[in-house]
């Protein structure tokens, strides 16, 4: 996938699964981390799967703590 539109800072991340619970609701209609497409692993890193969509973002709308962040493209 290519995340060059996301900002991660895994730093910030405190493993409280919000990203990863949003997103498996937004794509399987239920709260099951094992049908996520972003696995949170605090203060070392945030891995997305092959299945995650480059311009979704409902992890980082979901991210209380700011560790991810969606670049919107600029407009020409």
């Amino acid at each position: 996938m290519d995340k060059s539109n996301m900002i991660i800072d895994p730093k910030l991340c405190t493993g409280c699964a919000c990203c990863q619970l949003s997103c498996s609701f937004a794509y399987s209609g239920a709260f099951n981390p094992s049908k996520a497409r972003i696995v949170p692993e605090p203060t070392t890193s945030i891995v997305f799967t092959d299945e995650c969509i480059p311009n979704c973002s409902i992890c980082a709308r979901y991210c209380a703590q700011g560790a991810i962040r969606h670049l919107e493209k600029a407009r020409v």
